[in-house]
């Protein structure tokens, strides 16, 4: 978790921060029920992939590092907000991406397990 004064929903950060980076904004039919989006050879995300999907809680946006000569065991990255001015940065490995649904789910079960009231 940290301090993220932007205050950015997933589907702003997606519009405001990584459609000036990718190819075609419109992206293609990515794998898993996910939208895919490629970035620009010239951006500082050129050995990501950039997906999107929606769950019953909005959009989820992921970046997954491509797996490379020097990157054997790639990652999958979300920034998701979680309260205003915080958010939480969790990260998977690409290898499991058909599970994303999953590790969302279980990642906002989690949070929500940080809001119960005392007892």
């Amino acid at each position: 978790m940290r301090q993220d004064n932007l205050n950015l929903s997933e589907t702003d950060r997606l519009n405001r921060v990584f459609m000036g980076y990718v190819l075609n904004p419109r992206g293609m039919p990515g794998p898993y029920g996910l939208r895919q989006y490629v970035f620009r050879q010239d951006s500082g995300y050129h050995n990501e992939d950039l997906y999107a999907g929606e769950t019953s809680k909005g959009l989820l946006v992921m970046r997954c590092v491509r797996l490379g000569p020097d990157v054997l065991s790639p990652n999958c990255m979300r920034d998701m907000p979680v309260a205003r001015g915080v958010s939480l940065f969790y990260r998977f490995k690409r290898a499991h991406l058909a599970k994303w649904r999953e590790i969302g789910e279980g990642v906002d079960n989690l949070l929500a397990s940080f809001k119960k009231a005392p007892k």
